[in-house]
This record gives C-alpha cells, sequence and structure tokens, in this order.
C-alpha cells in the first residue's frame, strides 16, 4: 500500500516543484508508469469527484468499515462512481488513512482523496504533455476588449453587468452529490461551507445538474478597491481548511444537455434558479437592449463606484467556449498576462528591494515599477528565484512602439502576480 502511495508522493512533488516548461518534460517521463498517469488523470479530471471533504476525515461515524482498501486509486476510484457518499464510506477511508504508518504519506492521501492539495499543473497541460485529451476540460467563455470589436453589437440586443476582479469559479452541480467548485485552470476549490451549503440547496431544488459561471468574491468588497478585492479574495480561498468571508458572484448557468441556449434564456433561469442566498448571488444586470451609448454610461457609473468596468452579453447567442466577440469587457485601462522574466534592483529609496518586473511583451522585454507596494516589492525580491516564469497582470492604457519599431506598452502598471497554471494572454 505505501508503496505505490510513496511513488505518487514522489511523482507529485516533482512536478509541484518543477517550473515552468520544466514540468512538460517531467511529466512526460513520469507518466511513462501507467500508474502514474491514471493518478494524474484521476486527480485532474473536473468531473470526478470523491466526495470526501476535510470534516469527513475526523468524522465520528458509528458504522465499521465494509471493505478494506489497500490500494488509493482504487478506493477514489470507487468513490467517484457513487452517487453520494454515506457514513460507511466515510469510516472505509478512515479505516485506510489509519493503516498508513508515514505522516507525510498520510498527509499526501488525505490531500488526494479531498482534492485539496496543489499541484502545480492543471489538465490542460497534462493533456498538452501527453498529446492527448486524457482530461475533459469545460472551457470558460472568455471576453475580448470592447473599444477593439465594437462592431460586434451592431444590431445586436444585449445585457449588460459589472466587471468582477475575483476569482473565476466554475460549479458543478450534480444532484446527490456535493457540489464541486474549479478555477479557470481547472484547480479545485476546497472548504468555501458557507457557499457549499447554499449551492447544495440550489442543486437539491433543481430538477437536473447545472454548471454555474461566477467570480468569487470578498464579502465587504465595497470597503475595497478592485486590486486590493482580488488580493483579499485570493488570501481566503489559498487558506487551508475551512474558509468563510467569501461570496460566489453568478454570471451564467448552463443547464445540463442545453449548451445551445441563448445568453437571453440562461439569464432567465439563472435569475429564477438563485435568490435569497446570502453567499451565492446573481450579478445585477444594469441594462438590456439595443442602444450602445449606453455602454459609455454604464462604464462611467462603474467606475465612479469604484469598480473595474462593464461586461457586454450579446443575448441571442449559446455560451461559447474560447475567447469569443460575443462577451466584451469595457474599461478604461486595458490589461494583459505576461510572464516574468526578470526582477530589477531598485534605486535610491527603493536600493536593495525591488525596483522593477521584468515581463516579456510579445518579444520585447518590458520593465514595469508602477503600481508596486513596498510590500510587494518586498516580498517578490525576497522570492524573485519562486515567481520567475510566473504570470503578472500588467494594466497599460494603450499599445506602442519602443525606440526599436518592437510592440511595447504605454503606461504599464503592475497589477498583481496571478495563480499558478495561469497562461500568458494579451486580451
Amino acid at each position: 500500500m505505501e508503496q505505490n502511495l510513496s511513488k505518487l508522493h514522489d511523482a507529485f512533488k516533482a512536478i509541484n516543484d518543477a517550473r515552468g516548461n520544466d514540468k512538460l518534460p517531467i511529466i512526460q517521463e513520469l507518466c511513462k508508469d501507467e500508474y502514474i498517469k491514471s493518478a494524474l488523470i484521476l486527480r485532474l479530471n473536473p468531473f470526478c469527484t470523491f466526495g470526501i471533504r476535510d470534516k469527513s476525515i475526523t468524522k465520528q461515524v458509528k458504522q465499521f468499515p465494509s471493505f478494506l482498501y489497500t490500494d488509493l486509486l482504487e478506493m477514489c476510484t470507487s468513490l467517484s462512481e457513487k452517487r453520494g457518499i454515506s457514513d460507511v464510506d466515510i469510516a472505509n477511508v478512515q479505516s485506510f488513512l489509519s493503516r498508513i504508518k508515514d505522516e507525510e504519506l498520510a498527509r499526501f492521501a488525505v490531500g488526494f482523496i479531498t482534492k485539496s492539495a496543489t499541484i502545480g499543473i492543471t489538465g490542460k497541460t497534462l493533456n498538452k504533455a501527453l498529446g492527448e485529451k486524457a482530461v475533459p476540460l469545460f472551457e470558460c467563455m472568455l471576453a475580448n476588449k470592447y473599444f477593439e470589436h465594437q462592431n460586434a453589437l451592431d444590431g445586436k440586443h444585449f445585457h449588460i453587468t459589472e466587471k468582477l476582479d475575483g476569482i473565476r469559479c466554475l460549479a458543478f452541480l450534480k444532484r446527490g452529490e456535493p457540489p464541486a467548485l474549479f478555477s479557470r485552470q481547472g484547480q479545485q476549490i476546497t472548504g468555501l461551507i458557507d457557499i457549499e451549503q447554499e449551492l447544495a440547496e440550489i442543486s437539491d431544488t433543481n430538477d437536473s445538474d447545472i454548471i454555474l459561471d461566477g467570480e468569487l468574491l470578498i464579502s465587504d468588497r465595497d470597503k475595497y478597491d478592485s486590486k486590493e478585492q482580488y488580493k483579499r479574495t485570493t488570501k481566503i480561498v489559498r487558506r487551508d481548511g475551512e474558509k468563510h468571508g467569501a461570496t460566489y458572484n453568478v454570471f451564467d448557468i448552463i443547464p445540463a444537455g442545453a449548451y445551445e441556449l441563448p445568453y437571453c434564456d440562461r439569464r432567465a433561469i439563472l435569475d429564477a434558479t438563485i435568490h435569497d442566498k446570502r453567499y451565492v448571488l446573481p450579478l445585477p444586470v444594469l441594462y438590456r437592449g439595443y442602444d450602445q451609448s449606453e455602454i459609455l454610461l454604464k462604464l462611467e457609473e462603474q467606475r465612479s463606484l469604484g469598480h473595474e468596468g462593464i461586461m457586454i452579453n450579446i443575448s441571442d447567442v449559446a455560451y461559447q467556449p474560447k475567447r469569443t466577440n460575443v462577451l466584451l469587457k469595457c474599461k478604461v485601462m486595458q490589461d494583459c498576462d505576461l510572464k516574468i522574466i526578470d526582477f530589477l534592483e531598485g534605486n535610491g529609496k527603493y536600493k536593495g528591494t525591488l525596483g522593477s518586473i521584468v515581463v516579456d511583451y510579445k518579444g520585447t522585454a518590458l520593465g514595469v515599477g508602477s503600481g508596486l507596494s513596498d510590500e510587494d516589492r518586498e516580498h517578490l525580491w525576497n522570492h524573485r528565484n519562486e515567481y520567475v516564469g510566473r504570470i503578472a497582470t500588467v494594466q497599460y492604457f494603450e499599445e506602442t512602439q519602443d525606440a526599436n519599431g518592437k510592440p511595447s506598452l504605454r503606461f504599464p502598471v503592475f497589477k498583481e502576480i496571478r495563480e499558478e497554471g495561469k497562461e500568458v494572454s494579451y486580451n
């Protein structure tokens, strides 16, 4: 039993410790072992949940184990095939864990079973390394920029909502099973007890399985600007164990087998499905209609409230799991997600700490020094080796050219370091 656990523990640690492109050859080598490959696929499959939470591990149950599992993958596969988890299933899991003598391996097993331990890659990365679609993925619908695609709205009916700056989150609600929450990168988010409880209530009152698309945000978001909202939300979501102080703001819903429904119908279902909740909230519609002059008016209203901007959904189009013109984002400042390639020491006041991060913008090394707080500078400078290769969001006014005619950005401003697994994006 512990031999296979040890093998998986070492493999997952090697992947987690690797940086950037170094992960792919490591994954490919490790996956020559079919057991490791199966474990990675099982762990990263967003549609495969085991129904075991941290609380289940320590729950006092009166039932005796019905089966003595000797293999982690066999047990998790069995759990994933159940429509609900009973106390007998919990007793089986507890029995399995009690027979692991090595404490580190026991912690690893708990992290695997609860899908709470970070692994450092997403299903998309695994599929890329394997050259096959081993892990089924649900891709989010991503927005293009309004100011670059205004003509997409010509003659179209559309909805306007606020543009949130939290953590994108997909919630899979299957009747008889605990809700499963995932980041856009495919990492499962656990421990949001308040949100999970209300999602379970929503699932119990629906006749079919549904997928919710929204953003996690701190509950008291109105106290902070959008940059601080994201930081505080991230701090909550990354905690171990139970997590409180966040809300799930839902802006789209996809009923099972109904991907072709236009947004106007999805929105009506959303409003009928989610109501009278404290932690799971439907994102309000600010405008419905054809009048494009409302776009800039609503943008200014949101900016005056300290919000980031607005989103525009074309009403008669189905959910598109890709970056698309049927969903547009509108804000004064643009942003992009760029790879960090270096850190430069500062001068004067910032001597001995971070002066600027250096990012790669379409092949150009671009220094970004604005937007960094003293706390950011100290932390990033002291951990710079860990952050090379990570993705940073940079805001800017417009794209321009440097003295050599290469692409550059006007007024680049550091916004935040993105979660591991985030990819470069210029949109």
